[in-house]
């Protein structure tokens, strides 16, 4: 038996073996947005559900004593109980809203991303999905011979009735009338920033990087005549904007990219 254990943890055996493949798969879209729920799962909805969960159990014991004629002190355990309860009940209705709205969003970058693949690679386009930096991500990058854009997806939950518009000035966004609580306009910006840096830095191309926000399912209201400077689509007419764009790179400057991108995405 001894015998058999040490064959099983054995450390040895496992430095015998590697693994067949050669490189990490790509992201997914959505990922980051799943790694965050399991975060949010795994260090605060849990915890909390088990402290509600163990006040409760202790109450429930000391309130057993006055049934069985022992002495008890249920009082000052069950206020504790209530107060500690309550707050855990009240951060898990907030992560609660979290996990819904987080969720939200990843099956919006999904669908969207999904949309992409399928409208865009047959035209000879690179999607990538979910790309990393830092402490954020980009939700999508595509790449041809138009250019490289930068695609960050917001899904907002729309009303049942009356009007879902987005308005667009050409500098910030409304939702309805509301304004979101992150400024998608200056994330966008960020993020096509970073990765024209990222390139001029990594690979010594100095290239256009198209910043996008997409809201799929929402009427856009944005300014006619000239193209501000991040793109605010619903989401379908993108494959018809970057086809309409100028032709600003080589076929060759655009693998390049491509290839980058690819290897980029695979050492996170």
């Amino acid at each position: 038996m001894n015998t058999f254990l040490k064959g099983i943890f054995s450390t040895k055996s496992r430095q015998d073996l590697r693994s067949p493949l050669k490189a990490r798969p790509l992201r997914v879209p959505g990922q980051s947005v799943d790694e965050e729920i399991a975060r949010l799962l795994n260090e605060k909805f849990h915890s909390n559900a088990i402290q509600a969960a163990g006040m409760i159990s202790i109450a429930v014991f000391e309130w057993t004593h006055v049934l069985l004629g022992t002495a008890p002190m249920p009082l000052p355990v069950s206020v504790v109980a209530a107060v500690i309860t309550s707050y855990a009940g009240l951060r898990l209705i907030q992560i609660r809203k979290q996990i819904r709205n987080l969720r939200l969003g990843r099956d919006g970058e999904r669908v969207f991303g999904q949309f992409l693949d399928d409208e865009l690679r047959p035209r000879g386009y690179y999607v990538l999905h979910d790309l990393v930096g830092g402490k954020w991500n980009i939700d999508h990058i595509v790449v041809g011979e138009r250019g490289v854009y930068t695609i960050e997806t917001k899904t907002h939950s729309k009303p049942k009735r009356g009007p879902a518009i987005v308005h667009y000035d050409g500098e910030t966004i409304s939702v309805n009338g509301r304004k979101p609580d992150r400024d998608p306009i200056a994330q966008a910006r960020a993020q096509a920033a970073w990765l024209r840096e990222t390139l001029a830095r990594s690979i010594g191309l100095d290239v256009h990087v198209q910043p996008i926000v997409t809201f799929p399912g929402w009427f856009i209201e944005s300014p006619r005549g000239n193209t501000p400077e991040v793109w605010v689509l619903s989401g379908k007419e993108l494959p018809s904007f970057i086809e309409n764009s100028r032709r600003s790179l080589d076929s060759r400057t655009a693998k390049t990219i491509r290839h980058f991108l690819k290897q980029m995405a695979r050492s996170d």
